[in-house]
């Protein structure tokens, strides 16, 4: 398995598969992705409650095609005044186990925004 970071814009990515963050008290999607059409899907799923930020709650959009990655799957942090590392830990192995089953080219994790990036991000 080959892992790397990049700190670049998370759309567009060459990688098959693009996680989403998102914090359960979340009315919108994270301001990275406002503007696009992804920020677009998400925001219009999290208005009618079809997906949500529960903590290890993981959801993927189907047949969006237009979205920056063949597919998309968000997975939930829990409540953002509770997030640490210990939460993005969690998060990460919820997604893991929910992309594993089956062999996947790439996946591209879209990192939450927080404080504390790095440590964030090295958790997930």
């Amino acid at each position: 398995m080959k892992i790397s970071s990049s700190a670049q814009s998370p759309l567009p990515t060459d990688a098959q598969w693009l996680a989403v963050p998102l914090f359960e008290d979340d009315a919108e999607p994270q301001a990275t992705l406002k503007g696009t059409p992804l920020g677009d899907v998400v925001a219009r799923l999290l208005a009618s409650g079809l997906i949500a930020g529960s903590s290890g709650e993981s959801t993927p959009i189907l047949g969006a095609t237009d979205l920056g990655a063949e597919a998309v799957q968000t997975y939930g942090l829990g409540k953002r005044a509770s997030f640490d590392e210990g939460g993005a830990f969690s998060a990460g192995v919820a997604l893991a186990k929910r992309l594993a089953g089956k062999p996947r080219e790439g996946v591209a994790v879209i990192v939450p925004e927080t404080d504390d990036l790095a440590a964030i991000a090295s958790a997930l």
